[in-house]
């Protein structure tokens, strides 16, 4: 089960930025179906199956922007996780999970923990410079 995971990125509704990502971490699984046939010779063999993938990461709360008015639990979206400046994901997910941390003294939020599953397949790009995109 790889995971990956990286400094930044910025989530999507459409063709809209949301939001910009703190930090970001995604984990790959594939289901792997096992069989037995007399071609066998009663030995298991497997084959490759289903691919799926759950994401969690942490947007900043921008009281200017903020995020809850924009994308909420069971919203579907795109997150551009960035490796480095040149290789980064582009993941659809579904919003699973949100949770706030809150400044004690004052009760402002100050960050968003987020959790979401793949929805569909994500890409994987790498040596394209994003110049829109600071690590």
């Amino acid at each position: 089960m790889p995971t990956r995971s990286g400094i930044c990125g910025k989530i999507l509704k459409g063709a809209s930025t949301v939001v910009e990502v703190r930090n970001w971490s995604f984990t790959m699984t594939a289901a792997v179906p096992t069989y037995v046939s007399s071609s066998t010779s009663s030995h298991q063999k497997t084959q490759d199956g289903p691919r799926s993938g759950a994401l969690s990461f942490e947007v900043f709360y921008d009281t200017s922007n903020k995020y809850d008015a924009m994308f909420r639990l069971g919203d579907l979206v795109t997150l551009f996780a960035h490796v480095d400046g040149t290789d980064k994901y582009e993941i659809t997910c579904r919003i699973t999970s949100l949770e706030h941390t809150c400044n004690v003294e004052g009760g402002d939020i100050q960050t968003v923990a987020v959790e979401a599953v793949t929805d569909g397949t994500w890409k994987y790009t790498t040596g394209v410079t994003s110049p829109a995109v600071v690590c």
